[in-house]
């Protein structure tokens, strides 16, 4: 298909001689291509890293969720063991692990009552023994290995600070002493201080001090130097063999990889002296920066920790109650709105220039009102007592406003003292403490009722128990008794045996046996006579217990529905006292206002003076 359009027609030669020029735009895209192709690939691979850099983002460390760990008792001595070798304590027999300890220490075992406590923590992958006997401590902290089945396991065993300890830390205060040395200098040149530990942190020139107390000191004396304390936050535990939070490398339960440290991938570590080519990744906020580096936020564990630097109001006094807003006649409530909460910078203060001059008017009519509410609100407070509010008073317009010492009248100091005395004083507490009361009582007697239905289907079981006792017992007294044999006479020949049956037999029971099972019948009589008496004794007293509480449940209703009522005619009597208080000021009112239209003046009922008894 050809298309014509409007031009000067060239010829081939001109078209292919090199003449022509691109376009500006064609130009530089064309420069930066080539450029780009001429990138080498380590400045390919920064820029990468950059990007990936700028597209991290620090959070916080993830917590693993579980349940709360059984607490040792705080009267005991604990002991803390962390593994050398790769071992997972939380997969070893707990039992094969206290008779490793058992074994190593050398400790014949206890009764199970008082035997030592262990406990596995599946986070830190260590375990902890509680031991109430000194030398039995001593004899754990000398292990060193244990021996569970056919696997020798390496320990590094220790005794923690109380759990209760503060410690800090004395920068740059190590100086080629030893542990027991530091320990014992601090304790010889403190001796109001009840320090527990000393001992160097690491490699570094710090020392970390433990003691006991309600807070840590500013200042210690070590070496005959007052030197700063500053508390201790302990680190997020890290793993750079599994790259995991909650314990350290050299206790870590897997098995160790040659990965780098940095980045975490798996390959050796860049060697000391020479610029790392990889990107390094925090283990704990997977940030882009080095794990424990101080770019990381998440770094420490804070805790609040009580020290004597801060005011002693924030430990031994409340913090003070907000003031209702009638007290607060320096601001008004939409510059309080805008005040930032404490702890943090006044950024209104900069974004409110760039507001329009329609804000800062309304701003500062809201001002002039409030200054204006508060003069007027100071006044009222300042005054002995209450004034009188009608409905012009609060816009200013009434005639008497601007007289000054105004009147009090009769009905201004409230209700008389009798009322004042009386339980209305507060009618709405009352009532809902006469609500709670008998809610109170209605649980209480649901509680009885249902012990009563129980009693009654006790008393019913052991009712038809008693009746089949009598029914066995009228049985055994309704056989016919056995007659005893009839005595013979000397003088009459000895009777000759009559012929008895082929297949019977006479019965041998003798009469002493007939008399003794009589004798046992008539027992069990009297014991089963003494046994109705008794239960007959027991149900009385429960019916009397149970009557009696009813009778009291009863009369806690009459006096809580006496008291109810009594309440209501209070109530109806402070009803009746208001509304003949609203006609005495409406009355007064009218007489006011006329008196003030026909410019007379008002004969009001006046009162004591303000500040006179």
């Amino acid at each position: 298909m050809e298309c014509v359009v409007e031009g000067h027609t060239i010829s081939a030669e001109e078209w292919s001689d090199g003449s022509w020029q691109p376009s500006p735009g064609f130009r530089a895209q064309e420069k930066r291509r080539l450029e780009l192709r001429q990138a080498t690939p380590h400045q390919n691979a920064a820029q990468q890293a950059t990007a990936t850099r700028n597209d991290m983002k620090p959070r916080p460390p993830p917590q693993r969720k579980r349940g709360p760990l059984p607490r040792m008792p705080a009267d005991t001595i604990h002991i803390v063991g962390r593994p050398k070798t790769p071992v997972d304590l939380t997969k070893l027999p707990p039992w094969q692990l206290y008779e490793a300890l058992l074994k190593a220490a050398s400790l014949p075992d206890q009764p199970p009552a008082s035997r030592d406590k262990l406990r596995v923590h599946p986070t830190n992958n260590t375990f902890t023994i509680s031991v109430p006997d000194s030398v039995r401590a001593q004899a754990y902290l000398r292990i060193t290995s244990l021996q569970v089945g056919d696997r020798t396991i390496e320990f590094h065993v220790y005794a923690p600070p109380p759990d209760d300890a503060f410690r800090g830390i004395m920068f740059n205060a190590y100086d080629s002493f030893t542990d027991d040395e530091i320990l014992k200098d601090l304790q010889e040149s403190n001796p109001s201080m009840p320090v527990v530990g000393g001992r160097r942190m690491g490699r570094s020139n710090h020392v970390l001090v433990t003691m006991l107390g309600d807070c840590l000191p500013r200042w210690i004396l070590y070496h005959g130097v007052y030197i700063r304390l500053y508390p201790f936050y302990p680190r997020v535990e890290a793993c750079f063999n599994c790259r995991k939070v909650g314990h350290r490398t050299d206790v870590c339960p897997h098995p160790k990889r040659n990965r780098c440290s940095r980045c975490g991938q798996d390959h050796p570590p860049t060697p000391q002296g020479t610029q790392p080519t990889c990107l390094a990744r925090c283990i704990v906020c997977n940030g882009g920066h080095a794990t424990n580096s101080s770019n990381c936020k998440y770094r420490f564990i804070k805790k609040p920790i009580p020290s004597d630097n801060a005011p002693k109001q924030a430990h031994n006094q409340e913090p003070p109650q907000q003031q209702p807003s009638i007290l607060r006649n320096s601001r008004s409530p939409s510059q309080e709105r805008s005040l930032p909460p404490p702890g943090q910078p006044q950024q209104q203060e900069q974004t409110s220039r760039s507001r329009s001059h329609t804000r800062r008017r309304y701003r500062s009519r809201s001002r002039t009102q409030s200054r204006s509410r508060s003069r007027s609100t100071s006044r009222f407070n300042s005054s002995s007592s209450p004034l009188p509010c009608s409905p012009n008073s609060s816009q200013g317009s009434s005639p008497s406003s601007s007289t000054p010492g105004p009147k009090k009248l009769a009905w201004a100091q409230g209700p008389p003292e009798s009322l004042k005395a009386s339980p209305t004083s507060s009618p709405d507490a009352q009532v809902r403490e006469l609500v709670r009361e008998n809610s109170s009582l209605k649980a209480q007697l649901s509680s009885q009722q249902s012990q009563i239905s129980k009693l009654m289907s006790q008393i019913g079981n052991l009712t038809q128990y008693i009746q089949s006792l009598e029914a066995k017992l009228d049985r055994t007294i309704a056989q016919p008794p056995v007659t005893a044999p009839q005595p013979m006479e000397a003088t009459s020949p000895p009777s000759q045996p009559q012929s008895q049956p082929a297949g019977k037999r006479k019965a041998n029971t003798s009469t002493a046996s007939l008399h003794a099972e009589i004798d046992i019948a008539a027992a069990v009589s009297k014991a089963v006579s003494a046994a109705l008496t008794t239960l007959d004794a027991k149900f009385e007293a429960r019916f009397n217990t149970l009557q009696q509480a009813i009778a009291d449940t009863n009369s806690s209703l009459n006096a809580l529905k006496s008291y109810t009522e009594a309440t209501n005619t209070s109530l109806n009597t402070l009803k009746n006292y208001t509304e003949a208080t609203t006609a005495e000021i409406n009355a007064r009112l009218e007489r006011r206002q006329r008196s003030t239209t026909f410019g007379q003046p008002a004969t009001l009922q006046a009162g004591p003076k303000p500040g006179t008894a």
